[in-house]
């Protein structure tokens, strides 16, 4: 399973690096994640407020932390934030979204000479080792 994530990994960051040509400039790359991540939240906001496919409950006071309550137990008593289901056009334009997004983190990562796959493995290290304390 690794070698086909390196592979797709690698020949993404590859296939952007050969097709980029107006998109050298770090600061423009910079901006245009910017530009998509916003469109990225446009998107999910649309899908609940216009479109009404998903309802978002964005109550996070259902219960009250206190030093007491087990990291296991938060997971078990946060219920799922995000009811029903997308439909195709939401499914779409988020996919889409989620796509311009990676295309300007391997713009990125290219400027950089930085290799995406060894960054998803050094952030997969991190979370498999701090676990439920990976709080950022």
């Amino acid at each position: 399973m690794s070698n086909l994530n390196n592979t797709i990994t690698e020949e993404f960051q590859c296939t952007v690096k050969e097709n980029d040509y107006f998109n050298k400039n770090i600061l423009e790359q910079l901006a245009k994640l910017q530009e998509v991540s916003a469109k990225l939240n446009k998107t999910v906001i649309r899908a609940c407020t216009y479109c009404g496919c998903i309802e978002i409950n964005a109550n996070n006071k259902l219960y009250s932390y206190d030093g007491d309550i087990n990291l296991d137990m938060i997971k078990l008593l946060d219920p799922h934030h995000i009811s029903g289901d997308l439909c195709e056009d939401c499914k779409d334009l988020i996919e889409k979204n989620i796509g311009s997004c990676l295309y300007y983190l391997a713009c990125i990562s290219n400027s950089f000479d930085l290799k995406l796959n060894e960054v998803l493995l050094k952030e997969m290290n991190k979370i498999n080792i701090l676990g439920k304390f990976n709080i950022e």
